[in-house]
């Protein structure tokens, strides 16, 4: 009867919130070898249905390759940090601390709920806004002519040629985008180890649920091989252990700081 009403009743947004819902409840059983009866069922179309692959290393190296000026910065800064385009082009220089390595803004999507998000910066962020910060004030956004342009819809045609140039396509997991970052760096933070709520902060989701979509790791693997997968994750990807560790310490001083 759940079954019918979750199936026909609903509309389309919220069946696909409710299946994911499910979905995540269903993934905490897994330590019980209960398979998970709601991961195969199709979310469907409509609502925010639109689902974005993760990027392998290789496909981001050949991105770069073909990328230049505010194109090839604004790859790094959302490999390495999750943030959304919108975030990155309206990026100032007040919202980042180079001396500790530390950005904080409040996402353009979720600014409703006034609720920051803190991100400790891999070195090759910090290198990339080094470079952008000649010649401009702290109130001055890092990529003044990417705001200028920003809703002409012209970067989503560019990054769409860069994509070809590389030859990096959609798959059965998801478009390839700009966005596809995103999912990749999500990807990338559980591969080595994180756990998804503190995933969830860094990236500004408003619920586990939502992180859950982006990421590509199948849990049931994750969880049954977290020490073998952990370790070989740390050498692999060890700025990302770093990353969250400092990111957790530094939320809950600032935490203590607001009391």
């Amino acid at each position: 009867m759940f079954v019918f009403t979750l199936k026909f009743e609903l509309q389309n947004l919220s069946y696909n919130n409710n299946r994911s819902s499910l979905c995540a409840i269903w993934n905490l059983l897994i330590v019980y070898d209960i398979e998970n009866i709601w991961k195969d069922i199709p979310a469907r179309t409509g609502g925010n249905s639109i689902k974005y692959r993760a990027y392998a290393n290789d496909e981001v190296k050949c991105i770069l390759e073909n990328c230049t000026d505010f194109h090839f910065d604004a790859v790094i800064i959302a490999f390495h940090t999750g943030l959304r385009f919108k975030d990155i082009c309206h990026l100032k220089i007040e919202d980042v601390n180079l001396k500790v390595g530390l950005l904080e803004i409040i996402p353009a999507k979720t600014s409703r709920f006034k609720k920051a998000v803190f991100i400790h910066l891999h070195n090759d962020v910090i290198d990339v806004f080094k470079k952008s910060l000649a010649g401009k004030d702290s109130s001055d956004y890092f990529y003044p002519e990417a705001v200028e342009q920003y809703g002409s819809g012209s970067f989503g045609q560019q990054f769409k040629k860069i994509l070809k140039k590389a030859n990096v396509k959609d798959n059965r997991h998801g478009k390839a985008s700009f966005h596809s970052l995103r999912s990749t760096f999500i990807t990338n933070c559980e591969e080595a180890g994180i756990r998804r709520s503190v995933i969830q902060g860094i990236v500004g989701h408003g619920s586990p649920h939502m992180t859950e979509r982006y990421s590509e790791i199948d849990y049931r693997f994750c969880i049954k091989n977290a020490s073998i997968d952990f370790k070989v994750s740390v050498k692999r990807n060890c700025f990302f252990l770093t990353y969250i560790v400092d990111l957790s310490d530094t939320a809950c001083r600032f935490r203590r700081e607001q009391k």
